[in-house]
């Protein structure tokens, strides 16, 4: 986590040297669709679809901040009838060219299980999450880009223990 931490704020230092021009759109909305798998020696689940959007405000031509949202649904949530992830928090992006850019979030996770009988089960916890994604198609107001995405989720409520998770996404990010 340190180096993670590390790299942003060298890649943050280098921002400095790049200045946005009046003309350059300054808001960027994404929406993103994608599947992902659970990492570690204890899966709670194999297979999940994602889809998920953010809202950012670009600081410098390479950097924006802003908030997302993310809904992680587990294909085979048997013996539960349902099992979802819901995560809302802040997130920062990067560009580090053209076409390559990393996405940072943190925030918070809600984790609900339902079962057959009615019972339901529903915690919440810290989440943190990156993207490293590279622009396959790009137009002047949007582009598509292919990202690998890895998220970890902490519980804090009545259970312990940690999810992660990672896969791939495709986002359509669009600007004015």
């Amino acid at each position: 986590m340190v180096h993670w931490l590390a790299l942003v704020v060298v890649l943050l230092s280098l921002d400095v040297v790049w200045t946005a021009s009046a003309s350059e759109p300054r808001w960027e909305a994404s929406a993103d669709v994608g599947g992902v798998h659970t990492v570690g020696s204890d899966p709670v689940f194999d297979w999940a679809v994602c889809g998920g959007g953010s809202l950012l405000l670009r600081l410098r031509q390479r950097f924006g901040v802003g908030v997302f949202a993310a809904y992680r649904q587990i294909l085979d949530s048997a013996p539960a009838s349902s099992f979802w992830y819901a995560d809302i928090g802040a997130r920062v992006r990067f560009s580090f060219t053209e076409r390559l850019w990393l996405r940072m979030d943190t925030g918070w996770s809600f984790r609900h299980i339902g079962m057959r009988d009615g019972y339901s089960n529903t915690v919440s916890g810290f989440m943190a999450g990156t993207g490293l994604g590279v622009i396959v198609l790009a137009r002047p107001k949007w582009n598509l880009s292919l990202a690998a995405a890895y998220h970890v989720t902490w519980r804090t409520q009545s259970e312990v223990f940690s999810t992660q998770d990672m896969g791939l996404s495709m986002a359509w990010t669009r600007w004015w």
